[in-house]
């Protein structure tokens, strides 16, 4: 299984931050991360490349024209994230990127949006602590926050393959990580539980 996060700028001459994260059926999960500057063309063409099974984008996928939050967004406030308007303008500039990218890559893979610190904050994980229970070294997590933010993604979005996320609202598209996920690491009382999640392994 390949997840792909990325975190996704708002113009192309800053950089956004991209993440790949391989478990394969036995070995373990493994990462590597990276920036990448340029149009939504050149980040879809390198994405596509990895031959991804999911993608998640920190960037909205969908931008009303005149709301500032939508549905899905207001669930996720009243649970405790924290997120901009739509309607400010660097965030409409990401919109549109963000849909554009969307559209780049629907067709060839899974593709959902997420916001990596609200997915942590929701789930009461630290990168990590979630990195250790992947059995990822956590001396080795991106020390920027582009490609940091892009690694949650990627593992937010291989959550729906093990149980450990949720599709968030009605448009199924924002993907978050259970909430009290690490709670349940520590207590096995949370949503989402690490003892039954479906984390590729040796011995399963």
């Amino acid at each position: 299984m390949i997840a792909v996060g990325v975190d996704l700028s708002a113009v192309p001459s800053r950089a956004s931050g991209v993440a790949v994260l391989q478990c394969p059926s036995c070995g373990g999960c493994r990462f590597t991360s990276f920036k990448l500057y340029g149009d939504v063309e050149r980040i879809a063409s390198h994405i596509i490349n990895y031959a991804p099974h999911i993608v998640v984008v920190d960037s909205p996928l969908t931008c009303p024209d005149d709301k500032p939050f939508r549905d899905t967004e207001r669930l996720l406030i009243r649970l405790g994230a924290r997120l901009l308007p739509l309607t400010i303008h660097s965030m409409r500039r990401l919109c549109r990127r963000g849909m554009s990218l969307y559209k780049l890559l629907k067709g060839v893979t899974e593709v959902y949006e997420t916001h990596p610190w609200s997915s942590l904050r929701l789930s009461g994980c630290s990168t990590g602590l979630i990195l250790r229970l992947l059995g990822l070294d956590s001396g080795k997590a991106p020390r920027n926050k582009d490609e940091r933010d892009a690694l949650i993604a990627a593992i937010t979005g291989a959550g729906l393959r093990w149980g450990l996320s949720w599709i968030v609202g009605g448009d199924a598209s924002f993907v978050v990580l259970a909430v009290n996920l690490c709670g349940s690491a520590r207590s096995h009382s949370g949503v989402g539980n690490w003892k039954t999640a479906k984390i590729p392994s040796c011995g399963s």
